[in-house]
């Protein structure tokens, strides 16, 4: 068939469609097969992933090769679908089968998995995953080389530079400080109070103080918030060597805003607006606390002295009677901080070293006041030396402690204020001496590294300003590296301390040689000698061990060139220790020689020797002799105790420890007294609310300890409480209930089931409040009884007075102090309420004592009672207490009425832990004619070794049968 047939048969229409249909195909086809074969061609795939650190961060490196047979143009790199806009690649893009290394920066957390993502124009991609390694920061600054160079001869002045070493590994950034002093005290650790209370403090002081804590805690000090009651305690006990920190503004009950203002526990604790009347400086509590026992205290946001306003506990707000004084109260600085002008701005290098910022508020320092008053080298300035700074912090020393003013700085934000008071802080000028006045202007330098937390590795210097010559011969140079961790978001500090000689006092060099330890009678001593090697003749004048002095005793104090002299100091060294013996002289040259102790090996030995009995028409007195060697302890004790029977019983010691139901003055006590008895070998198990209730229904033959006062859910504090789980289980007011005996779940515990109660802080029997599980007080409903659940005393326990006093002998033995209280122990009620034999009183026989803790009988058991003891701190309560435990006259029947008065004796050898050898001899006091043959002589030795602090307790009880 023709074409022309054919296409007639077909039809014209139907052919154009038929090809037009083949060109569209064809046409799919073929973009179908390019799209293909640009695809195939251009595929990629990364070779390696490598996370490095360089020297300025963290990056992430890719080996990425081109598996096709086209050209491969990257388009876009991602790190967890996060877009990466800056990266390197080199070559810029990918050869047929060709390779091209991509570097990115990227911070990078250590022990991660990151996923990569690379697209190319060619619309291929690529994944792979990376699992970064453990970084394990570390950092290192290390003092290479020291230049001394003398300036300006006709009026001589020295500077110094430093080379070092910096090495940061990790770390996002790296500071270097570098600090001078005449010394320093770099063991001294100090712990920070931060005042925080809502109810006086408004949100914005709240959100300032935040801030300084987590930065302050972000570096790993110790850092403790406080508020108004925990505050009162720190003002009573004074801790020493402790920094309080008080942020201003605070508020009244109504929210009204007060500037320079205090909580009343820290200046008036009276509240009558008299703040000198507690001052044994006549100033206030403050400096006090700073003179005598090293308080820094640092007020934030005042621009005075913070006695203009008080804020008593109530939450209203009064001035100072006294106010006239009120800028004396913490320095000696009278008006030292004055309206705004710039006549006595003092801007100084100390602010550049430590990245302080410029401080402008309406209030200066005025430097003439300053220096009238108190001394220039009395204070520390910090500031900017480029700056004009009307408002820089300004510390302030007073004795051992002083006071860091920190004004409003009111052009600062919150977290730069904090920042700038961590940094000093960290300067810590209260631990050092300074080197002279207006020595801020030259002992310092700092520099800062920032690596992105990469790698640092560099050699650098700084240098001192331009020194007096008044210098010491030598100095210490402290040097601080902090170090921000980008990961945990805290900071690393590192601090060494290294001392240096300056070029003064070369002519008048000596030298410690032959050094040497000893133990003698009155104690430990070190004994030494020096050596006169320079060209002039020097004069001893001080000794140090690591950085304390010491008194000394010289053959002479004044050597000529060539001669020596032998020295002895006493000094509390212990054993297998490393220790800095320093001499100064004169003029100002000095030697340091670092030495080790031997080991000592603490040795106590005691040998009975005879028993002796002496009759007289007052009765019989037994006096044991005996041999004594010691050696290493610090003194010894040994008493002597009678019994008409002993049966030693090993009572698990049980103590109510529960802070839901306990003020914090109440969980200080018990801590003390849980310290000192594991020193003195006593194991006391502490029992919760639900451990106390078990111990009540098992009733186990104990000893158990309930401390006062308690505190209900409100923390509304309850004296002579006791838990209801004690008490009245049922919670129905009638603590009677339940008892044998008609009087407690207590008496009853005491007489069948030898329960030893003890009572600590209650005036008598602790039972005229009940608190109940869930925390609220009440009064129980047969509290007309209430002193008769624990024994029958009907009262025993009265107001104060002089009339039934009795002062003991037993106080002696056992080394209690004179409770001095306002509750005193009636004995004429005791005796007619259950008979002289039953109850043992404690005291102290030289002394007046009303409120003597005492131990009444019931059966197997009994009831320790002891008063607030209002004369004595917590440590003297509850060491006392502790030595009445070891007593344990419940293990023992008495010898008769009135016992404490003959039935014990003691010595006391003090040997400051050298050593002592000695015989001698206890007696007991004249015991009455009584229907006794046997006694029983217990004896119990107490040595202390201060030095390791530790105690060693030995007890022998022998049998002596008295002659007729």
């Amino acid at each position: 068939m023709s074409l022309k047939t054919f296409i007639h048969k077909v039809g014209r229409k139907r052919i154009l469609t038929l090809i037009l249909l083949i060109i569209i195909i064809g046409g799919v086809v073929a973009v179908y097969t390019i799209n293909w074969w640009k695809m195939t061609g251009s595929e990629i795939e990364i070779e390696q992933i490598t996370p490095v650190l360089k020297q300025d961060g963290r990056y992430i490196t890719l080996k990425v090769r081109a598996l096709g047979y086209g050209k491969v143009d990257i388009e876009d790199i991602y790190i967890d679908q996060t877009k990466i806009v800056t990266y390197t690649s080199d070559p810029s893009y990918l050869e047929p089968n060709g390779s091209a290394n991509i570097t990115i920066m990227y911070p990078w957390l250590q022990e991660s998995e990151y996923t990569v993502t690379i697209t190319t124009t060619q619309k291929t991609q690529t994944e792979s995953t990376v699992k970064t390694p453990s970084v394990s920061p570390s950092a290192s600054l290390n003092i290479t080389s020291v230049k001394k160079e003398v300036l300006y001869p006709d009026q001589p002045r020295l500077k110094m530079t430093f080379n070092y070493n910096i090495s940061s590994y990790g770390f996002l950034s790296a500071y270097t400080g570098f600090f001078l002093y005449n010394t320093y005290q770099n063991e001294i650790e100090r712990p920070i109070y931060l005042f925080y209370d809502q109810y006086i403090m408004p949100p914005d002081t709240l959100e300032r103080a935040e801030i300084f804590y987590n930065l302050i805690f972000n570096l790993g000090m110790n850092i403790t918030k406080i508020n108004w009651d925990l505050l009162s305690n720190l003002v009573d006990s004074k801790p020493h060597n402790a920094m309080l920190i008080l942020f201003n503004p605070l508020m009244n009950a109504s929210g009204t805003i007060f500037n320079d203002a205090s909580p009343a526990c820290l200046v008036d604790p009276n509240e009558d607006g008299y703040i000198k009347a507690h001052s044994a400086y006549q100033k206030s509590i403050v400096y006090d606390w700073e003179k005598d026992h090293g308080l820094v205290f640092i007020s934030v946001g005042s621009t005075q002295a913070p006695t203009n306003w008080i804020i008593a506990k109530n939450g209203t707000a009064y001035r100072p009677k006294d106010e006239e004084y009120s800028d004396q109260f913490f320095a000696d600085t009278p008006g030292a901080f004055r309206g705004w002008g710039p006549n006595t701005i003092v801007p100084t290098r100390i602010g550049q070293t430590l990245q302080l910022r410029n401080w402008i508020s309406d209030y200066y320092l005025d430097t003439t006041i300053l220096n009238s008053s108190i001394g220039s080298h009395n204070y520390y300035v910090y500031g900017l030396v480029k700056e004009t700074n009307w408002a820089n912090p300004c510390y302030i020393r007073v004795g051992e402690g002083g006071w860091l003013q920190c004004s409003n700085g009111s052009n600062l934000d919150d977290t730069t204020i904090a920042e700038d008071l961590t940094m000093i802080i960290l300067h810590a000028p209260w631990n050092g001496e300074w080197l002279g006045p207006n020595s801020w202007n030259y002992d310092s330098e700092g520099k800062y590294y920032q690596s992105n937390g990469g790698i640092v590795e560099k050699v650098d210097q700084i240098s001192t300003g331009c020194m007096w010559s008044i210098l010491p011969s030598n100095f210490s140079l402290r040097t601080i590296l902090k170090l921000e961790d980008g990961e945990s978001e805290k900071q690393v500090l590192v601090e060494n301390l290294e001392i240096y000689e300056t070029l003064w006092g070369k002519e008048f060099e000596i030298l410690i040689e032959n050094i040497q330890t000893e133990l003698k009678m009155d104690g430990r001593y070190i004994n030494f000698e020096v050596k006169a090697t320079g060209e002039y003749s020097i004069d001893i004048t001080k000794v140090y061990m690591d950085n304390t002095e010491c008194l000394f005793n010289g053959e002479r104090n004044h050597l000529e060139p060539g001669t020596s002299t032998n020295i002895s100091i006493q000094y509390p060294w212990t054993s297998n220790q490393t220790y800095l013996l320093r001499v100064e002289t004169k003029q100002g040259s000095y030697d340091e020689e670092i030495f080790e102790t031997p080991e000592i090996k603490s040795l106590m030995n005691f040998t009975l020797t005879d028993i002796t009995q002496d009759e007289s028409h007052s009765g019989t007195e037994l006096t044991v002799s005996y041999s004594i060697n010691i050696t290493g302890f610090s003194y010894v004790n040994t008493a002597l105790f009678l019994h008409k029977s002993y049966n030693l019983t090993n009572r698990e010691i049980y103590i109510f420890y529960d802070q839901r139901y306990m003020p914090g003055s109440t969980i200080q006590k018990i801590d003390e007294f849980l310290s000192i008895t594991k020193d003195l070998e006593m194991n006391v198990k502490k029992v919760n609310w639900d451990a106390l209730a078990g111990l009540v229904e098992s009733k186990p033959r104990a000893i158990l300890i309930l401390f006062n006062p308690l505190k209900s859910e409100n923390g509304d504090v309850y004296y002579n409480s006791a838990p209801s789980c004690l008490l009245d289980p049922g919670e129905d007011g009638f603590i009677r209930n339940g008892s044998v005996y008609n009087k407690s779940l207590v008496y009853d515990w005491e007489k069948d089931h030898g329960l030893v109660f003890i009572s600590v802080g209650s005036n008598q029997a602790p039972s005229e409040w009940i608190i109940a599980q869930n925390g609220t007080a009440y009064e129980p409903s047969d509290k007309d009884l209430s002193d008769k659940f624990f024994i029958d005393t009907q009262g025993a326990f009265r107001g104060m007075g002089f009339n039934t006093i009795t002062p003991t002998r037993i106080g002696q033995t056992l080394g209690l102090h004179a409770w001095l209280g306002s509750w005193r122990l009636d004995t004429s009620i005791l005796e007619e309420a259950v008979g002289i034999d039953n109850y043992y009183s404690y005291g102290f026989l030289s002394n007046t004592n009303l409120s003597q803790p005492c131990y009444v009988k019931v059966d197997e058991g009994g009831w320790l009672h002891c008063g607030e003891g209002l004369t004595l701190d917590d440590g003297g309560i509850m060491r006392d207490l502790a030595m009445i435990i070891r007593h344990a006259p419940w293990n023992g029947e008495w010898l008769g009425p009135n016992s404490w008065n003959y039935d014990s004796g003691f010595k006391y050898y003090p040997t400051n832990g050298g050593t002592l050898s000695k015989e001698d001899w206890i007696s007991t006091g004249w015991i009455p004619d009584e229907d006794v043959n046997t006694v029983i002589l217990r004896i119990l030795l107490l040595a202390h070794d201060s030095y390791g602090d530790q105690y060693v307790i030995q007890e022998d009880v022998k049998y002596y049968s008295l002659e007729s």
